[in-house]
């Protein structure tokens, strides 16, 4: 049997493969607990950087992981790939206003609620990586 038609008897069965990071430490959870631990929030914050919205410049140390499905109303799982970093601000806001995220190749994506938005043309997240780059380009001409 191939890995592939393993992995799809065993998530047709309700069982989650079992993800680790480099020190053997489970990335994904599933409804086993609420928060996030400190291995899923190092793989969060490798792509999210601090608060994944955009143009919130608040570090890792300001942010923590949100579900993107949520926890409560739409059983979300403890996954690395459910999770998001968020600042308590942007936080309320996707709750408070009900906006959708997702993730689509290492990039975050939040959609808007429709009395924001009645299109809800999703906008990008995750402008970390342009701003280091910004950032170290402009190191030089500083120095």
């Amino acid at each position: 049997m191939s890995i592939g038609t393993a992995r799809e008897v065993a998530l047709s069965a309700g069982i989650s493969p079992l993800l680790l990071d480099r020190r053997s430490e489970r990335l994904d959870l599933g409804r086993a607990t609420r928060l996030f631990t400190p291995a899923q929030k190092v793989v969060l914050v490798d792509r999210d950087g601090g608060c994944a919205w955009r143009g919130c410049g608040r570090p890792p140390s300001h942010s923590h992981a949100h579900h993107i499905a949520w926890w409560e109303r739409d059983d979300g799982p403890t996954d690395h790939g459910n999770g998001i970093m968020l600042c308590s601000h942007h936080h309320h806001r996707v709750h408070d206003n009900r906006w959708r995220i997702f993730i689509r190749d290492g990039c975050s994506w939040f959609v808007p609620p429709p009395h924001l938005d009645p299109e809800q043309r999703p906008r990008r997240g995750n402008l970390v990586p342009e701003r280091l780059i910004a950032l170290a380009i402009a190191a030089p001409a500083a120095a």
